[in-house]
């Protein structure tokens, strides 16, 4: 079983995310996180489970779609680091 680790930018990221939708509704974000957080621990056990990040040519950098949300994380050996959470409207750091 892999160990799933935040990286700090991805902790920031869940953090705003939390902070901007609880203005309309604390429940629904407080929920939101929840999901983007359950969704991330079950990569402990089936690391592969999301799909490879398109126009990626690296296997082990994968995302996950969690409602509106992509959650951007890299394998390496028997750790999952979760890079980033990103909302799915929005365009990737880089791209233009």
């Amino acid at each position: 079983m892999a160990q799933v680790v935040w990286l700090d930018i991805a902790v920031s990221d869940l953090e705003s995310i939390h902070e901007y939708t609880a203005k309309e509704n604390p429940a629904a974000a407080r929920r939101l996180v929840e999901a983007i957080v359950q969704a991330s621990d079950r990569l402990a056990a089936f690391p592969y489970s999301g799909r490879q990040v398109p126009g990626g040519n690296d296997e082990s950098v994968r995302q996950l779609v969690v409602q509106n949300y992509l959650v951007v994380y890299r394998i390496s050996g028997d750790v999952v680091e979760v890079a980033m959470v990103h909302h799915g409207a929005r365009l990737f750091p880089g791209y233009r």
